[in-house]
Formats: C-alpha cells, structure tokens, sequence
C-alpha cells in the first residue's frame, strides 16, 4: 500500500517536472528517458541527479572522470534537452562559482525535490506569494 506521504512525493516530483518542461522548453522526462533508460522513470524519479547551470539549462551529472594526461579531476554531464552534448569540466569549476551581476553564484546548482518551491520560482523567474 501507498503511504499519504508517498502520494505526497510523487505529485510533487511530477509538478516538478512539468515546470522543468516549461523552463526547458522540451520534454525533460522524454529527454532523460533517452538518456538513462525506461527503469529510472517508472520507479518515480531520477537516479543520476539533474544540476542547472546558472544560465538556465538543465544537465544530467553523469560522474567524476580523471584526465588520462594531467590527472585532473573533471565532471562529466549531459545536457537533458537539445542533442543531449556530453560535457567535460575541471572538477574544481564545475563546483564553483562564477559572478553574475557583481555577486558569486553557483555555476552548477543541484535540483532537489525537497527545495521544489525555491526551484519553481527560479524556473519561472518569479516569486510566490
């Protein structure tokens, strides 16, 4: 049996997701399905967590990989809409900030269910009431 608190989670998770597709401008559940497979969905969530880069993407993290010639860590990440480009960034930037209008940001900000609220606003690019 299906707890309240499940139903609970679920609902928010797919209210999420329609405002991840209209701040994507694509089917970002289609999309990630491309990428990660059928399971991932039908078990209610993402298992490879979703980062938005500072300028409003979305992107799958899809791990840490080591440089074969400097031994530099990096991160490699997928973009969710579009061609679904794999990426490849120093570690240490990819976890860092960058300034946006004189003030240090995060370039990359993990989406989390649990700060939805705070997620929808900043996908819409307002505030609630």
């Amino acid at each position: 049996m299906v707890s309240s608190e499940e139903i609970k989670d679920k609902q928010a998770f797919f209210d999420w997701v329609e405002e991840l597709n209209k701040s994507c401008k694509c089917d970002a559940v289609r999309e990630y399905v491309k990428i990660n497979g059928k399971a991932d969905w039908l078990h209610g969530g993402f298992s490879k967590p979703i980062y938005r880069h500072y300028k409003g993407n979305f992107y799958v993290y899809l791990g840490e990989v080591t440089d074969s010639e400097t031994s530099e860590a990096k991160v490699a990440y997928q973009a969710v809409c579009g061609q679904h480009e794999v990426w490849v960034r120093p570690k240490e930037m990819f976890f860092g900030n960058v300034e946006v209008d004189g003030k240090p940001v995060p370039r990359f900000e993990k989406v989390d269910l649990k700060d939805l609220e705070k997620q929808t606003e900043k996908s819409n690019g307002q505030k609630k009431d």
